[in-house]
């Protein structure tokens, strides 16, 4: 059933542990938070407890949150490797969220596809997904201080390392925006694919993009090798999403005047996109 919600970009999934393999600080963190003392408790927006495993319940729990209009966004992008690296987050409040409120930050890396043996318990022989594993914000986020004018964004970073011993092609993030007073959540995200928003790798082994010197301190040059007969498309953009510079060759050199992380997308005339970022110290 989550499957379907995950799939479609309306659930940003997490599944915590008191005890054992699946236990982590931002999970426990969680369940003293909601105050959840029962195995098992569904949480959808911090509305319903102890729903336990009935199917239709979680569905109805869900729709209704569902129904709820968000004013605010979420941007993830990720600048580093499958080891270590930043997480950059840049929150949009669209609107007031109501005077006074105490809005926090939580995000977490999630590992899938682990395969449970006897220390997991009741789990052992199934498949378990959307473990937390590192927090970038600290277990508890950050506090997030609108003021306006409106629309307003706030941006803020984290660190990560990734332990060896996770499953990377597994690992995904999420991410939520929570009135920490009463447990609403206002928007989520989750990118089941750190690559996705990474960069990392290429769709086609083939294609390559080189950046660099990264970081630098406002020149840096571009190039691609490309397959036979395709062309493309080179855009810069800032943390915001703001493409601030572009080049229809698929080999250029760019000058930036202002200090940050930046994003170079390389896209082709096939529709391949690639993605690197590059630091720029002034």
């Amino acid at each position: 059933m989550m499957n379907t919600y995950v799939t479609a970009g309306d659930m940003a999934p997490v599944i915590v542990f008191y005890n054992g393999p699946g236990a982590s600080g931002f999970g426990i963190l969680l369940i003293g938070y909601y105050g959840t003392g029962y195995t098992p408790s569904f949480f959808c927006d911090g509305v319903w407890e102890r729903i336990g495993w009935s199917q239709s319940a979680c569905q109805s729990a869900i729709n209704s949150q569902l129904a709820v209009p968000s004013y605010v966004d979420i941007d993830v992008t990720i600048g580093g490797d499958d080891s270590s690296g930043v997480v950059y987050y840049n929150i949009i409040a669209e609107r007031d969220l109501q005077p006074g409120t105490f809005v926090r930050l939580l995000s977490a890396f999630v590992e899938s596809g682990i395969v449970a043996n006897s220390s997991w318990g009741g789990y052992n022989g199934q498949t378990v997904n959307w473990i937390p594993r590192l927090a970038p914000l600290g277990n508890s986020g950050i506090t997030l201080d609108f003021q306006g004018p409106y629309p307003e964004t706030l941006s803020v970073q984290g660190q990560y390392t990734i332990n060896p011993a996770w499953n990377f092609d597994n690992i995904g993030i999420v991410t939520f925006v929570i009135d920490y007073s009463d447990k609403e959540v206002y928007n989520a995200f989750y990118a089941e694919d750190l690559g996705s928003i990474m960069g990392i790798e290429s769709a086609e082994p083939e294609l390559e993009m080189t950046v660099g010197p990264n970081p630098c301190g406002g020149a840096f040059s571009v190039s691609c090798n490309i397959p036979d007969g395709v062309t493309g498309r080179l855009d810069v953009f800032d943390l915001s999403g703001r493409m601030v510079l572009s080049s229809e060759s698929s080999l250029a050199g760019f000058v930036i005047e202002q200090s940050g992380l930046y994003f170079v997308r390389l896209t082709t005339s096939e529709g391949t996109v690639v993605t690197r970022s590059v630091a720029v110290t002034r």
